[in-house]
């Protein structure tokens, strides 16, 4: 296995768990993984950075990483596929799902996930883009 793959692997196997753990520092001691919130000296520092640099995930606009909150459904989908893909593909904005309107933010990621077989919804028909993950969910996506 690839160093890069190896930090991946371990990036997306500390999000998936959840055990980020937060330290926060004033605005001018910003931490090397470019977040307002996440120090230098922090135990996910340089996997906070890779997955930032590579552009698996951006942040809050107030520039805060959030390391110790919960993760929804469809933010997890779209750490997955940015991991696995890269970036997208342009496409159609469609509705994969009744739950996934046409110009919400995450609906390019939900729908290329459904399409690539990464994710199904539920039995309802829904995908439940704003319900916390839990860790089979998860598992099953990764």
């Amino acid at each position: 296995m690839t160093p890069t793959r190896t930090l991946l692997t371990s990036c997306l196997s500390l999000l998936t768990l959840g055990l980020l753990s937060v330290t926060v520092l004033p605005a001018s001691h910003a931490g090397q993984a470019g977040f307002l919130d996440v120090s230098v000296t922090h135990q996910n520092a340089q996997a906070i950075q890779y997955v930032k640099e590579e552009g698996i995930v951006q942040g809050y606009p107030d520039g805060s990483y959030q390391a110790d909150r919960t993760i929804n459904r469809a933010e997890f989908t779209k750490i997955i596929v940015g991991a696995v893909y890269g970036k997208l593909p342009k496409l159609a904005a469609t509705e994969c799902f009744p739950d996934v309107g046409k110009k919400i933010w995450f609906q390019p990621f939900v729908c290329y996930a459904l399409t690539q077989g990464i994710i199904r919804g539920y039995p309802d028909g829904n995908f439940k883009p704003t319900q916390t993950i839990n860790f089979v969910e998860a598992g099953k996506i990764v």
